[in-house]
């Protein structure tokens, strides 16, 4: 056999699909992308912040990871939850902060921070999609935050990696 052709030259070649998440358009008001407006007082937490983390997890192109800069005036928002709406539906997916609080190192008391959210699409969203994304977080006491939008595009690629002369391991 010829140096560098065989089974393991060729299992030297990987493939495999990485999703592009483009965040078109980002609008703090969110326009009908949440059904409810935000309560807008001193006490209701507000979203400053929503920024997609790019590649957080290689190899799963549908887990998709955003980190959320918050103030919260009375300190109650780690009690609460994150409403999540996908292209203006009026039922939100509901995430518990606490569980979100604690993995972003946050204490459960602050008024002010950045939470780290995955949030994943397989269900949801196919290959070539276009989805908005509405967030709005839910305080203990029931207030709600302004509406954070995303526009997304969802394009599944195929990215292929050359190791030398090594047998690949299939991505994690």
């Amino acid at each position: 056999m010829t140096r560098g052709r065989g089974p393991r030259a060729l299992a030297a070649w990987l493939t495999w699909p990485a999703a592009v998440a483009l965040a078109g358009l980002a609008v703090g008001c969110g326009g009908n992308a949440c059904p409810r407006r935000g309560d807008g007082t001193a006490t209701a937490p507000a979203i400053d912040d929503v920024r997609m983390l790019r590649h957080a997890v290689p190899g799963d192109p549908w887990e998709l990871v955003f980190t959320v800069g918050f103030r919260d005036g009375d300190g109650d928002l780690g009690a609460g939850v994150a409403d999540v709406y996908l292209n203006e539906k009026s039922t939100p997916t509901a995430l518990e902060l606490l569980d979100l609080f604690r993995a972003s190192a946050v204490a459960l008391d602050s008024t002010g921070g950045t939470l780290t959210i995955p949030l994943r699409f397989s269900d949801n969203v196919g290959n070539g999609d276009k989805v908005r994304l509405g967030l709005q977080l839910v305080d203990e006491a029931g207030q709600r935050s302004n509406c954070y939008a995303l526009d997304l595009d969802f394009e599944v690629i195929q990215l292929a990696l050359r190791l030398a002369g090594r047998s690949p391991s299939p991505p994690l």
